[in-house]
């Protein structure tokens, strides 16, 4: 690796947290609550 560069990315989920069904949780509000599903930054690939 000429520059020692790491890949990295971050996964981000977001849910509809007054959604009953998979449905309704993809829907977005506005102004609305949400759940948020982030576990930092990973190493590419894995």
């Amino acid at each position: 690796m000429k520059h020692k560069a790491v890949c990295r990315f971050g996964s981000v989920g977001v849910a509809n947290a007054k959604g009953d069904s998979d449905e309704e949780m993809g829907q977005p509000e506005m102004d609305g609550e949400y759940f948020i599903n982030y576990k930092g930054l990973m190493p590419f690939p894995q």
